[in-house]
């Protein structure tokens, strides 16, 4: 029987450097998603916060003085602060619990939106880089081995 050329007796299959690149491909696409987990919560923790510090602006503005307390947390209001505590006006109690029931509903809403754009460009990000991930893996594993 006659010496046959062992490489045309295996299977025309992808070397192991485009099964590494395959494995790559496959590694983004879970890197997206780890990435994509950690961004996720991020408005919802935003939003926990801001409701912790509303809660402080209420005892402040109880406390004995609540112009220089609700000053200090101006800055933790971020873009709370201009509806709660308008320049040179500080308000009573009251004044300042309706202040802040009206900017805790404006401000859920505000996150609410935030957290739905986040959720849409995270979906769409992996939808993308896993139709790019398939596309690379599919075109690499259709090359023929080189010999």
């Amino acid at each position: 029987m006659p010496p046959q050329d062992q490489a045309a007796l295996r299977p025309n299959r992808p070397s192991n450097a485009a099964l590494g690149f395959i494995g790559i491909c496959f590694a983004v696409v879970g890197l997206v998603g780890i990435m994509a987990s950690a961004i996720a919560p991020l408005p919802l923790e935003r939003a926990l916060q801001r409701q912790a510090t509303l809660d402080a602006v209420l005892v402040a503005a109880a406390g004995a003085d609540p112009a220089s307390a609700l000053e200090k947390l101006r800055t933790r209001l971020a873009d709370s602060a201009a509806a709660i505590l308008p320049k040179g006006q500080v308000g009573g109690l009251a004044e300042i619990t309706a202040r802040v029931a009206a900017e805790r509903g404006a401000m859920l809403a505000r996150f609410e939106t935030e957290q739905a754009e986040l959720t849409l460009r995270l979906r769409l990000l992996i939808g993308v880089v896993s139709l790019m991930g398939a596309g690379f893996g599919i075109a690499v594993a259709a090359m023929p081995r080189g010999r």
